[in-house]
């Protein structure tokens, strides 16, 4: 476009910065500036401020005045891109008759050029009327604001670009990571669309399904997968979610993997909604919880013989505070003390000390000896019956501590020894009672014998 201008209008151009450094190669310069005042420094200096000054930003008209370098007529418009300069349009390089060639010689001089050369070079420029001139610089300044205008243009276009190029990258690189996430999840992630076909699957779906590739599921249902009765109770959850847009959260039910084998999942079914909040389908996500189901399922059970033998075992078990309050007692151990459950026994003994030792100071032998070994055993004691009469207890028991050794609560078993203390008491008793009579026995015939010894020596003293 500058060498076009230059060639209809017959004016020098060059489009520089905003300070006078080139930007294009020149068009149609004339050969004393070009190869005479610009082969100077100083002349080079000087065209350049003149360029930065005519060029400058003035959005009335293009600046028409002498070069203040050489002294040719000049003229300069601003190129800007929104609102900013950023080169300057110049054109020129003529003369008039009203040239003063004695300035021009000065200026010659002032610059250390050869003063023949330059005033033969002079004399080859270009001469225009000033009124023509303007004519052309006025062509200038609209060519400048087209030129502006369609730089702004561009510019805008190309930063959209890029900024849409950008906008594409990011969501590129979010699906990219949204998809490593879902594939790699170890829940199974899929979704459906308004007929209930597939329209995504995870890997872990993949899997469940017995497939190895996304596209061996794409539009197809639960039915080309699962058995029947299977696949319409899939269906019926699918059709609530899509009718009523309320989802199913958490519901264990189990499928049949690519083994036939049952998998129990946590499945949870969301209605998917597009940017108008209208229902296009649904996203599903099940956890598998089989092992932990198979887990829980043998804790149950072990949890179960383990209460079975609590509740039915003739000893009685405990669990007690440090405070002397039970926790947990069996009903072998409530009927003992004569209470007809585990929850009225708790309820009346609250302080075992007080409550339930016939002599407190039991409690607190027993609080040492636990605190030195960590645990009792064959500890005998009396307690108190529900109706105030005297059992004895045979206990073991252990403290139970946490992770940094201190003891959070006792527990153990006792039995009842009172049948065996009686017995050991009516044992003890007949001992004494056999002991006593026995020794009345000796007694007596210590003086049985006595008195017979008598005769017998005055008998014999006769003889």
């Amino acid at each position: 476009m500058q060498d076009l201008f230059s060639d209809a209008s017959g004016v020098a151009s060059i489009i520089t910065q905003p300070d006078g450094t080139p930007i294009t190669n020149i068009s149609n310069f004339c050969r004393l500036c070009n190869n005479i005042i610009r082969k100077t420094e100083k002349g080079k200096a000087n065209c350049y401020h003149s360029d930065a000054i005519i060029g400058r930003q003035n959005p009335s008209g293009p600046i028409v005045q002498p070069c203040l370098s050489g002294g040719l007529w000049d003229a300069g418009a601003s190129i800007t891109v929104g609102g900013k300069h950023i080169a300057n349009w110049l054109i020129g390089q003529v003369r008039n008759e009203e040239l003063d060639e004695q300035r021009m010689i000065r200026y010659a001089d002032e610059i250390g050029a050869n003063r023949e050369d330059f005033m033969e070079a002079l004399n080859e420029v270009p001469v225009m009327s000033l009124e023509q001139f303007r004519k052309i610089s006025k062509m200038l300044f609209a060519f400048a604001n087209e030129l502006s205008e369609k730089a702004y243009n561009n510019f805008q276009l190309k930063m959209q670009i890029a900024e849409s190029k950008q906008a594409g990258e990011t969501i590129l690189n979010e699906q990219l990571l949204l998809r490593t996430v879902i594939d790699n999840i170890p829940d199974s992630i899929y979704c459906k669309d308004l007929a209930y076909r597939k329209t995504l699957a995870n890997l872990t779906e993949l899997r469940y399904l017995g497939v190895k590739s996304e596209a061996e599921i794409l539009g197809k249902d639960d039915f080309d997968f699962y058995p029947k009765e299977l696949a319409e109770k899939f269906f019926a959850d699918d059709q609530s979610v899509i009718n009523t847009g309320n989802p199913v959260i958490n519901r264990e039910e189990y499928i049949l993997d690519e083994k036939e084998q049952k998998r129990w999942l946590l499945s949870s079914k969301l209605p998917l909604r597009d940017k108008d909040g209208q229902i296009i389908g649904l996203v599903g996500i099940g956890r598998d919880v089989t092992e932990s189901k198979l887990i829980n399922e043998k804790l149950m059970e072990s949890e179960k013989k383990y209460r079975d033998i609590f509740e039915n075992t003739l000893e009685g078990i405990f669990q007690t505070r440090i405070n002397g309050s039970y926790i947990s007692v069996n009903p072998a151990l409530a009927k003992m003390y004569g209470f007809e459950s585990p929850e009225e026994l708790m309820k009346s003994r609250t302080d075992l000390s007080k409550d339930a030792y016939y002599d407190p100071k039991e409690r607190d032998n027993f609080l040492k000896i636990i605190a030195e070994q960590g645990f009792i055993k064959n500890y005998e004691y009396e307690v108190k019956h529900k109706d105030g009469h005297k059992i004895w207890f045979d206990e073991d028991a252990r403290a139970v501590k946490d992770k940094d050794g201190k003891v959070q609560y006792f527990e153990g078993f006792v039995i009842d020894i009172t049948e065996r203390k009686q017995a050991e008491a009516e044992i003890k008793f007949k001992n004494e009672e056999l002991l006593k009579s026995n020794a009345e026995k000796d007694k007596f015939f210590s003086i049985i014998a006595h008195d017979l010894r008598s005769p017998f020596n005055s008998f014999l003293g006769l003889t």
